[in-house]
């Protein structure tokens, strides 16, 4: 049973392999943020993150400083992830800052139920903060329906190329026994 379980893994791991593509990244080192690279990530959470949780970031600046940095560190590769999605995709990239602009809102709001004492108030918050909630859990749904989209479609380009090499398999195997043999160098331009 544990062999065709680890059968089961590798075949899949197999067929859904997908080829290296070298891709360019702009993180933050390992190690201490820069300066700049510090003010970015700031910049980032107090135009996304709202009150509270730039608040709690700088209670944890000089409370937690390995905590603070983590923070840091991960606010400025969301930063750079949604930079990367605004040029791949705008209309994902519009997605994900409409659930960024509801979180910070809910946050806010959070923040300020728990600072009213007056029940009303905090009754009107708690009903505002649902709605927010809702369209939040709406929008990660459209955008987890549109990376799904983009999956398939990924998915499906994938098999194309997999049905025409399988057509074109004859000329394929030719040309790398033409290179494998060395025959074919004399032929090249």
């Amino acid at each position: 049973m544990r062999l065709i379980l680890l059968g089961l893994i590798i075949a899949t791991t197999v067929l859904f392999a997908r080829p290296f593509e070298k891709k360019e990244y702009n993180f933050p080192i390992i190690g201490k943020l820069s300066e700049q690279e510090r003010e970015e990530a700031v910049d980032f959470i107090e135009r996304y993150g709202g009150e509270l949780r730039v608040s709690m970031l700088e209670e944890l600046k000089w409370r937690a400083p390995f905590e603070y940095e983590r923070h840091l560190r991960r606010s400025l590769m969301k930063k750079r992830d949604l930079e990367r999605l605004m040029e791949k995709d705008e209309e994902l990239y519009r997605t994900f800052l409409g659930v960024l602009e509801l979180e910070r809102h809910s946050y806010d709001l959070a923040a300020e139920y728990r600072k009213t004492e007056n029940e009303g108030v905090k009754d009107e918050i708690k009903a505002e903060l649902k709605g927010i909630l809702s369209r939040e859990f709406d929008l990660k749904q459209e955008e987890r329906t549109t990376r799904i989209k983009h999956l398939e479609e990924e998915i499906a380009d994938l098999k194309d190329g997999l049905e025409d090499r399988e057509r074109r398999k004859e000329k394929i195997v030719e040309r790398r026994l033409e290179v494998l043999l060395d025959k074919s160098k004399y032929l090249e331009w």
